[in-house]
C-alpha cells in the first residue's frame, strides 16, 4: 500500500505577505504524478513551468 498526499493546491503570495490558495479546479493546474521540482522559466513573452516528476514524465506548462 502506498500513501499519497493527493494533487495539492497552488499557493500565491500576495503583496502584503499573506498567502492565497487555489484548488486544482480553480487554478486549472493539475499534476497527477509524484512531482519533485517545479521551475519557473520565461520563454519570450510566455511564462512557463517545467515540472520534474519522480519516475514520471517531464512536463512543461504555459501560464495562461
Amino acid at each position: 500500500m502506498r500513501g499519497d498526499a493527493g494533487t495539492g493546491f497552488v499557493l500565491i503570495q500576495k503583496e502584503d505577505g499573506n498567502w492565497e490558495y487555489l484548488m486544482p479546479a480553480e487554478s486549472g493546474f493539475y499534476l497527477p504524478f509524484n512531482s519533485r521540482r517545479i521551475l519557473s522559466v520565461k520563454r519570450g513573452e510566455i511564462e512557463s513551468y517545467i515540472i520534474g516528476n519522480n519516475h514520471g514524465p517531464l512536463i512543461v506548462e504555459d501560464l495562461k
